[in-house]
């Protein structure tokens, strides 16, 4: 009787070693793996996840690649895999750039905020304000310095659901100066994890170097090289 109930006791806690040495691995279409205990499966919608750390993470099941039961190895499933890439939720950017014109130079400094709507589609509303010395060709030194302030939304697009990813994006609004008048700038440029790398192009307004009335005589061509960082929505 006694050496029944021993076998059986030993039996038990090797099955819960056994159990222990074993987690399921949910796979995403991003190349993710997140490790755990799957503790809902709704069948053709979504699943969830609780990693070792407690946390808990829900996925379509569009996002999922496949869910194996696999051995536990030394490595520790990393719980930041929701913080490689944007999720829906608030979501704001600051940034500084160079500006590189034609006839001008300067620099510009922004801040957006706004909301992201899939992992891949953000939009929002931003301020920015442009330095920019205009250039006298005919001596070839530094004219007149113009501040802008430009109010517009924005629209940005990352291509890939990963850390990294390549990007573009719109900035369309109003630029005010000594006029008001339309403001629109698109760009490119490539995300890694919160860090931002863009080019931008706009169309400045230019004056005559040295001018008394200081009014615009065209526009200059411009590029804008930007370093973003972005925060919120993780």
């Amino acid at each position: 009787m006694k050496k029944g109930f021993l076998l059986a006791v030993m039996a038990f806690m090797s099955f819960g070693v056994f159990a222990q040495q074993w987690q399921e691995v949910v796979y995403l279409k991003n190349g993710s793996q997140i490790r755990g205990v799957v503790i809902e499966q709704v069948p053709n919608e979504s699943v969830k996840i609780q990693t070792a750390d407690g946390s808990i993470f829900v996925y379509s099941i569009d996002e999922v690649a496949k869910i194996t039961k696999e051995q536990k190895g030394k490595k520790m499933d990393a719980p930041a895999e929701k913080h490689k890439y944007p999720n829906r939720g608030y979501r704001g950017f600051v940034s500084g750039g160079y500006i590189i014109g034609d006839d001008l130079d300067g620099i510009s400094l922004s801040t957006i905020h706004g909301f992201q709507i899939f992992p891949r589609l953000y939009v929002g509303s931003g301020i920015e304000i442009q330095h920019v010395d205009y250039l006298d060709l005919t001596k070839c030194t530094t004219g007149t310095g113009q501040f802008f302030v430009n109010a517009f939304d924005h629209i940005r697009c990352d291509i890939i659901k990963s850390p990294v990813t390549p990007f573009i994006d719109l900035r369309l609004g109003l630029r005010f100066g000594e006029t008001c008048e339309l403001y629109y700038s698109p760009s490119f440029g490539l995300r890694f994890m919160h860090f931002n790398l863009s080019l931008a192009y706009d169309e400045i307004p230019n004056i005559t170097a040295g001018s008394k009335s200081n009014s615009y005589m065209g526009y200059s061509e411009s590029l804008i090289v930007q370093l973003i960082i972005d925060f919120g929505s993780r």
